[in-house]
C-alpha cells in the first residue's frame, strides 16, 4: 500500500464502522455456536477463532482493493483496530463472562422448591434487584418458545443486566488502567514476546502481508489444518462421516492398570494442529517447563499411591487445586514485586515528579489511570456495601480477582498458553483458606452470586485489552 492510505492512523471512522458492523455478527455466532448448539468454545481458546477469521477475510479482501485503488486500501493500524474490537466483543459473549451471568441471575429463583429449602436458607442475603425473581419471566428463558423482548418479560430482566453489566464495565475500566500502566515495562523494558499477538500482526503488517499469503509453507500447514479440522467437524455431526484419529484428546491412563503407576489418571494425549502452531510461539525453556513439570504432576501421584498418602483419611491429595491457587497468587505477587521499581516511577510521573524506567510520552496518562483504579475502587466499595458484603470479604475477594486478573495477563503476554485457568477463583480461595463459618452465609451467598465472572479466566477481559 502506498500514499494516503499508509498516513492514516488506525483509528479512523471507517474502521471503527466497520468493527462495529462486524461485532453483531461475531458476538451471533458465538452465541450460537457456544451457547445454543454448544460445539466448540472458541472464547475458550488462548486465541480466538472468529476474531481470526474475520480478519482474515477483511485482510485478503482489502489486499484485493489495495491492489487497485491504492489510496483506498486501508492500512495495518485500521486493520488491527477492527480486529481489536471484534476481540473485545469476544470477551464480552465468550465462554467465562456473560454466557454465565443469564443462567446466573435466575436460577434461584427458578429452582427453589420445598423439597431444598432455599427460601429458608438464604434467599434473605439475596439483593434481589441484581436478580430475575419473576417466574413467568424466567420460564421462556429455560424453556423457550417466547420472545425476550416483550414487554412484560423484558421488564423483569432489565434491571438486574444493567446492575451486573455496570459492575463489569468499571472492573474492565480499571483493568484497562492498570494495562496502562504496566504497558511500558512489559512490552519495552522486559520485552515480552505476546505469542497470541504474532499471528494477526504477520496478517496486517504492510511490509510483510504479501509474503504471509504468498507464503506456500504457510498455506501447505493451514490446509492441513483446515482439512483435519472441517473432516472431524463433519464427523461430529454426522457420525457416519470418516474421522481422522490420532487428533483428539486421547486418554493414556486407561491403559496403565497396574498400581501404583495407575494412580496417572486420566493422562490426555492430543495432536491439535492449533495447539501446535500457538506452541511455535513459545519460549522454548516455557514450553519445556509445561511439559516437565506435568510429567512431575504425575510421578508425584504414583509417588503418592505408593506411600499411601492418597488414602482416604487423607482425601483430595495431592491438592492440585490448592497447589494451583497458590501459584497463580504466589506469580502475581512475584509479578508485582519485580515491577516495584517501575510502579514508583510511575506515582511519581502521575504526579509531576521524574522517573527513570517511566516516563509520560505514553499515550494514555498515568495520572488517568490510578484515578480511574481509585474510582473504581471506590465504586466496587459501594456496591459491596449496597449489596451487603462484608468490607472484608470484599477486600478479599476483588483483592484475590485483581491479582488473579494481573496474573493471567503477564501468563498470556509471556506464555500465550495456557488453555484452562478454571479451578482457580477467589471464591475456592476464601473457602479453602477461612472456612465457610469464617465467611458466613451472607458472604457466601453473595461471593457465590458473583461465580459467574470468576469461575475461569480463559477469556478475561485484561489480557485482551493488553
Amino acid at each position: 500500500m502506498h500514499g494516503e492510505a499508509r498516513e492514516r492512523g488506525g483509528v479512523t471512522w471507517r474502521s471503527i464502522l466497520l468493527g462495529l458492523l462486524l461485532i453483531p455478527v461475531n458476538v451471533y455466532w458465538i452465541t450460537v455456536i457456544e451457547v445454543r448448539w454448544y460445539a466448540l468454545d472458541g472464547t475458550c481458546l488462548p486465541l480466538f477463532i472468529t476474531p481470526i477469521f474475520f480478519l482474515f477475510l477483511v485482510t485478503v479482501t482489502n489486499a484485493f482493493i489495495a491492489r487497485r485503488w491504492p489510496s483506498v486500501g486501508m492500512n495495518q493500524g485500521e486493520l488491527l483496530t477492527v480486529y481489536i474490537m471484534i476481540v473485545i466483543s469476544g470477551v464480552m459473549a465468550s465462554h467465562d463472562l456473560f454466557q454465565n451471568m443469564f443462567g446466573a441471575i435466575g436460577h434461584p429463583y427458578r429452582m427453589v422448591s420445598p423439597d431444598n429449602n432455599w427460601e429458608k436458607l438464604f434467599f434473605r442475603y439475596l439483593p434481589k434487584w441484581l436478580l430475575v425473581t419473576d417466574k413467568n419471566a424466567l420460564a421462556g428463558f429455560y424453556q423457550g418458545g417466547t420472545s425476550p423482548y416483550r414487554g412484560e418479560i423484558l421488564v423483569h430482566w432489565i434491571v438486574p443486566l444493567a446492575g451486573w453489566t455496570g459492575l463489569m464495565l468499571v472492573m474492565m475500566t480499571m483493568m484497562l488502567c492498570a494495562n496502562v500502566i504496566i504497558r511500558k515495562q512489559w512490552t519495552e523494558n522486559e520485552k515480552l514476546v505476546f505469542p497470541l499477538v504474532q499471528l494477526p500482526i504477520a496478517m496486517t503488517d504492510e511490509q510483510s502481508y504479501t509474503r504471509f499469503f504468498k507464503n506456500r509453507t504457510m498455506w501447505i500447514g493451514f490446509s492441513i489444518a483446515f482439512a483435519v479440522g472441517t473432516i472431524n467437524g463433519l464427523q461430529w455431526l454426522y457420525p457416519s462421516f470418516p474421522m481422522i484419529t490420532g487428533v483428539k484428546q486421547y486418554d493414556l491412563g486407561q491403559h496403565v492398570v497396574t498400581h501404583p503407576w495407575n494412580a496417572i489418571g486420566h493422562t490426555p494425549i492430543s495432536m491439535y494442529p492449533f495447539a501446535i502452531g500457538i506452541a511455535y510461539f513459545i519460549p522454548l525453556d516455557l514450553s519445556f517447563s509445561c511439559w516437565f513439570f506435568y510429567v512431575g504432576r504425575k510421578m508425584f501421584q504414583v509417588m503418592g499411591a505408593n506411600y499411601g498418602w492418597n488414602a482416604p483419611s487423607n482425601a483430595g491429595f495431592p491438592f492440585f487445586d490448592e497447589q494451583a491457587s497458590g501459584a497463580w497468587l504466589a506469580l502475581g505477587l512475584v509479578v508485582l514485586w519485580g515491577s516495584r521499581k517501575f510502579l514508583r516511577d510511575v506515582v511519581r510521573v502521575a504526579f509531576g515528579g521524574k522517573g527513570t524506567e517511566a516516563d509520560a510520552s505514553e499515550a494514555a496518562s498515568y495520572r488517568g489511570a490510578l484515578i480511574g483504579i481509585a474510582l473504581g475502587i471506590v465504586v466496587i466499595a459501594a456496591f459491596s456495601k449496597v449489596i451487603g458484603l462484608s468490607a472484608w470479604a470484599a477486600l478479599v475477594f476483588f483483592g484475590i480477582y485483581f491479582l488473579l486478573a494481573i496474573t493471567i495477563t503477564r501468563v498470556r503476554a509471556e506464555l500465550g498458553t495456557p488453555h484452562e485457568i478454571y479451578f482457580v477463583n477467589p471464591q475456592r480461595i476464601m473457602v479453602t483458606a477461612f472456612g465457610p463459618n469464617v465467611i458466613g452465609p451472607a458472604n457466601l451467598t453473595l461471593i457465590s452470586m458473583m461465580y459467574w465472572f470468576n469461575r475461569g479466566y480463559r477469556s478475561h477481559p485484561m489480557p485482551n485489552h493488553l
